[in-house]
């Protein structure tokens, strides 16, 4: 019995490449976020304190505005071109404007070094010195990261995906135990991790530094003929850059350990599911880029129904449980962070939902819309935040509820551009 359902499996894993890929990037996920766990829990309860996490949360979140432009969304460019040639010249183009950026970083965590010493303190203004190395190995990754999906190197991307999550907690711990705790420990750490990613990716990648064919497309004229990613995704991934981090932001002006307790219960549930959306998101991705018209409005249905029936039941536990589990496992100085992870639980059921179906927006040339749609969402939260005279928790419950019923909206707006786009080929 055992032995013909193995049999069946493997022979359904052979007519289904999709399946095979995604189930491949999913292991890494698997094995990296069980192993991360783990390590986290002694991080966090005998190594960093939510202060250490909050204070590193700062320097994180201003990187990250600048992280999501870094390479004015020509990283995603590279899934389209049809050539392999073509989306070389692009990944060398989004590559330039990284390195540019991240110069651009460290000149202004320079010149604002006084402001951010008094509206914030002299350590993030300190941290914030190494924001622009930050910067571009984290959106170089993610550069590379795209050209491997487009290769479908799958068990390179899952290796990696593994790579860089675990050896950042390992060197995080690992350095304060030589001394260097706190914040600090932190960001060199995740620096010093990103870098050995880095490295072992740029081992792999041979193929994409071979010389162009004569005759490719310039990086100037793909820049022109891709420019609907800076000028329309662009705004809209800065848009969701500063929503995000914005709310961080916000949430540690009460204080750096609400951050870190806000930001350790986004990551500990946000993350694995992040990076299962991603796995999914990639592979259906380069689907979505080379499908016929007739097909994209089925797909994202069928997605969709996937995604309901794999999160229901797990995320109603989660809600049940958040409160108590959080600082059983981590250590009572984490109690504030179960109580954000139960009202950041509809928000996050519903990201499980619309994260693989996002790129149709994309793939159809609909940037557009997504562009508007990104203004509300940006909007609602950071109101909520900063406007209304409640406590932390309940403007938090209130942001988790208002951001699911924005992502309800978001689904059916997907599944209505892939209905016109198959429409246009009848037409």
């Amino acid at each position: 019995m055992l032995k013909d359902w193995i049999r069946k499996k493997r022979a359904l894993l052979e007519t289904s490449p999709t399946l095979r890929h995604v189930l491949t990037l999913m292991t890494g996920t698997v094995i990296s976020q069980v192993s991360v766990f783990f390590l986290q829990i002694i991080a966090k309860r005998y190594f960093f304190t939510p202060a250490d996490y909050g204070h590193f949360g700062y320097v994180a979140s201003l990187c990250g505005i600048v992280i999501t432009i870094a390479a004015l969304r020509y990283d995603m460019t590279i899934m389209l071109p049809k050539k392999d040639d073509e989306a070389r010249q692009i990944y060398r183009l989004a590559r330039a404007s990284i390195a540019i950026m991240s110069v651009v970083g460290t000149v202004l965590a320079m010149v604002f070094y006084p402001q951010i010493s008094v509206y914030y303190s002299p350590l993030i203004a300190q941290g914030l010195l190494l924001g622009g190395v930050y910067i571009f190995l984290t959106a170089e990754l993610t550069n590379l990261q795209y050209w491997f999906n487009r290769t479908s190197k799958y068990k390179a991307l899952a290796f990696n995906r593994a790579q860089i999550t675990i050896s950042t907690v390992v060197v995080q711990m690992g350095l304060a135990l030589l001394g260097l705790s706190g914040m600090w420990g932190l960001l060199v750490g995740i620096i010093v991790a990103q870098f050995g990613c880095y490295l072992n990716l740029l081992r792999q990648s041979g193929d994409l530094r071979q010389p162009v064919a004569p005759g490719t497309m310039s990086k100037k004229e793909l820049a022109f003929r891709y420019r609907k990613m800076p000028l329309l995704n662009g705004p809209n991934a800065f848009i969701d850059s500063v929503r995000m981090n914005g709310i961080a932001l916000l949430i540690g002006y009460s204080s750096a350990a609400s951050l870190g307790a806000f930001q350790t219960a986004w990551t500990t549930l946000e993350v694995p599911i992040g990076l299962i959306n991603g796995a999914i998101a990639q592979v259906y991705f380069q689907k979505m880029a080379a499908m016929e018209r007739g097909d994209l409005a089925p797909l994202v249905k069928d997605i969709t129904i996937r995604a309901i029936k794999l999160g229901a039941v797990p995320f109603i536990a989660l809600w049940i449980i958040a409160p108590w589990i959080f600082p059983f496992v981590f250590g009572p100085q984490w109690t504030q962070a179960g109580v954000f992870a139960r009202a950041l639980t509809p928000w996050l059921f519903m990201q499980l939902i619309s994260s693989p179906i996002s790129n149709i927006f994309v793939v159809t040339e609909r940037q557009q819309i997504l562009l508007v749609f990104a203004l509300f969402y940006t909007a609602i939260p950071l109101g909520q935040l900063f406007f209304l005279p409640w406590s932390l928790e309940a403007r938090v419950y209130l942001m988790g509820i208002s951001m699911a019923t924005l992502l309800v909206i978001n689904v059916f707006m997907a599944y209505q551009v892939a209905l016109r786009y198959d429409s246009e080929t009848t037409a």
